[in-house]
């Protein structure tokens, strides 16, 4: 809208009329009038404030300029041009009902609080919101105004929020899906803390071992091999180091999670991209009653992505989640609320140093502390600034 040729319209005064049915109107707050203006493509609303008529003022309190696709509200209180934005909702010492409580049929309703100056005007008004009406409205087009405002209230914040996630969506959209190797990484090395061996004694000095790392299943014999619940031990079966667990004393669900991060070169820096994997181990009675009757179960997301960059050889991070952006339903890439607790992390070391060469943290040797502590985590995110402070400490 063009707000200074509206400002520039005549400011309304009350006729002898509207002051006359003032004193009428009881506990009602505002007299409204109406008019089309702009050939007819917009809807001028013309409020007057009820007790300022009681007491012999012409001038409206306020007028708000309503189209097709928008709407703006002048405060006519100053004599200066102020414009508000908010809806007739959201307006300050302002409601179209008030909220009332019959105290002898105790039950509650709603009153109008403002009142049409004329037929002719509300029909006016219906018919300009003709589209946002229902039959069923019980508060006339007052209702449809609310609907429209709240639909231009909505593409606002639409506008808002995809700039928003435009800026967002031109850093991640270079990012690509990690590689193959990565996860198999993950699952081999750094979740092969999470291997079992689950035995069950079939006979005396005999038992039934099933290995979740290798899938083998066999009798063992318990002079050779020693089977104690919840010890570690060697698979008898592939030579990899495992948890013992006795069938009979396993819990319902043994749950196994660790997060890793994989590094990805960008033009200035790099992402230390985060990923949460998760592995469930079911006993045989929990196995009876669920559809998926796989032992194990594996599962890994990445949640979290933080952007390095280093101006000026000093590094700078802007971090994102991945999630529900501001409650608006659908998943995606958002700035980091800090809801997401994975700084504790171990970082894949098979693309290192080459993934960040040509930042400061090439020679930072962090891969070989992690080649060396495979399934332990550490706060990488704080030995990058720990490096770059002290750039010999390797």
């Amino acid at each position: 809208m063009e707000k200074r040729k509206l400002s520039a319209i005549p400011r309304p005064i009350a006729t002898p009329e509207m002051i006359e049915i003032a004193d009428r109107l009881g506990d009602m707050r505002h007299i409204v009038t109406a008019e089309l203006i702009d050939d007819k493509k917009i809807l001028l609303l013309n409020f007057f404030e009820i007790q300022a008529l009681k007491k012999g003022k012409t001038e409206a309190a306020f007028r708000t300029f309503l189209s097709h696709e928008d709407y703006i509200t002048q405060d006519l209180k100053t004599s200066k041009t102020k414009w508000l934005t908010a809806s007739f909702h959201g307006m300050y010492n302002f409601s179209f009902t008030d909220y009332v409580w019959n105290q002898q049929e105790h039950k509650s309703s709603y009153r109008l609080n403002v009142f049409m100056r004329s037929d002719e005007e509300l029909k006016i008004v219906k018919d300009f919101f003709r589209e946002y009406s229902m039959p069923d409205d019980e508060y006339g087009p007052w209702t449809g105004i609310h609907r429209f405002q709240q639909e231009v209230l909505d593409k606002r914040l639409a506008k808002k929020h995809k700039k928003e996630t435009d800026k967002i969506d031109v850093i991640m959209n270079p990012i690509k899906d990690a590689p193959k190797e990565f996860f198999d990484w993950v699952w081999d090395t750094g979740m092969s803390f999470a291997r079992y061996l689950i035995y069950k004694e079939v006979k005396k000095g005999k038992a039934l071992c099933e290995c979740t790392h290798c899938k083998k299943t066999g009798i063992v014999d318990r002079k050779k091999i020693r089977l104690r619940n919840n010890e570690k031990g060697i698979c008898p079966f592939c030579g990899s180091r495992v948890t013992i667990k006795a069938k009979g004393r396993m819990p319902a669900q043994t749950h196994d999670e660790r997060w890793f991060v994989y590094v990805d070169p960008t033009k200035d820096g790099f992402v230390f991209r985060y990923f949460h994997a998760h592995q469930l181990m079911k006993s045989d009675g929990y196995l009876d009653v669920v559809i998926h009757k796989e032992r194990i179960e594996r599962d890994i997301s990445e949640n979290s992505r933080a952007i390095y960059t280093f101006p000026k050889g000093k590094p700078k991070c802007e971090s994102y989640e991945w999630g529900v952006y501001k409650q608006r339903g659908d998943c995606r890439w958002c700035p980091d609320q800090g809801k997401i607790a994975c700084m504790e992390c171990i970082l894949y070391p098979r693309n290192l140093p080459q993934a960040w060469e040509h930042t400061p943290m090439k020679y930072s040797a962090l891969e070989v502390l992690s080649t060396n502590l495979p399934t332990v985590s550490m706060r990488y995110e704080d030995a990058i600034e720990k490096y770059i402070e002290f750039p010999k400490m390797e």
